[in-house]
């Protein structure tokens, strides 16, 4: 279970309310950037399952949906058209894995950035 307070977490304060995803001590040195969308440490698609786990017990949700929507708008454009790449509800469910999304909600989500 996630630790309610966020004082006894191990992320600087200032992290709290704009998350800083180049800092290792927030992302648990597992970073992507555009327009690949590649995590730098383990190569996979980004945000990758070391950094989910690692935001998933560490980062307070409250920081994640403002700052993973700011990179979905860009994920989007970078990522969708590309030869066996993800659609823009795939690439959606991928950057907001902490919400329960149906299949209709991500579609419409991924219409509302494009």
């Amino acid at each position: 279970m996630r630790d309610p307070h966020p004082e006894s977490m191990n992320v600087p304060r200032a992290a709290l309310t704009a998350l800083d995803l180049t800092d290792p001590r927030v992302t648990g040195g597992h970073a992507g950037h555009r327009p690949s969308w590649v995590c730098e440490t383990c190569a996979d698609p980004w945000p990758c399952a070391p950094f989910r786990a690692y935001a998933d017990w560490r980062l307070p949700r409250a920081a994640l949906i403002p700052t993973m929507s700011v990179l979905l708008r860009s994920a989007i454009p970078d990522l969708r058209g590309r030869p066996q790449g993800p659609t823009p509800p795939e690439i959606v469910r991928r950057f907001l894995w902490f919400l329960p999304l149906t299949d209709d909600e991500a579609r419409a989500v991924a219409l509302r950035l494009r």
